[in-house]
């Protein structure tokens, strides 16, 4: 059994990375055709927008600076989203791999969970 400090940790590491996995899409998506105004488009929602106009327009032309401003700008959105999932997963509050395991974890004919 874990410890309630241990129990505390793993809440915490687990809202940090469910706030990480809301940059990449809306988390609060009930299915209704309202849910773009209930809560505003994320980085996947706006890469699908953009590959959607792309097939639209098919190869024939060119992107337009437009385009290629909102690539940049999401592009680097999606950098820093990178860069806190791999922070996120680097503060997983358990142990290494190497590392020991708690007692209780290691004896599973005591262990109830």
């Amino acid at each position: 059994m874990t410890s309630r400090k241990q129990q505390q940790r793993l809440l915490a590491w687990e809202k940090q990375l469910y706030e990480v996995e809301g940059l990449l899409h809306d988390v609060h998506q009930t299915g209704a055709r309202e849910d773009i105004f209930r809560s505003p488009a994320q980085l996947l929602e706006r890469f699908l927008t953009i590959s959607k106009e792309s097939i639209s327009g098919g190869s024939d032309w060119k992107p337009t600076d437009q385009h290629r401003a909102v690539y940049s700008l999401l592009s680097d959105r999606l950098s820093a989203a990178r860069t806190k999932y791999a922070a996120v997963l680097e503060s997983f509050p358990a142990p290494r791999p190497g590392g020991q395991l708690p007692k209780e974890k290691l004896d599973i004919r005591n262990n109830k969970n």
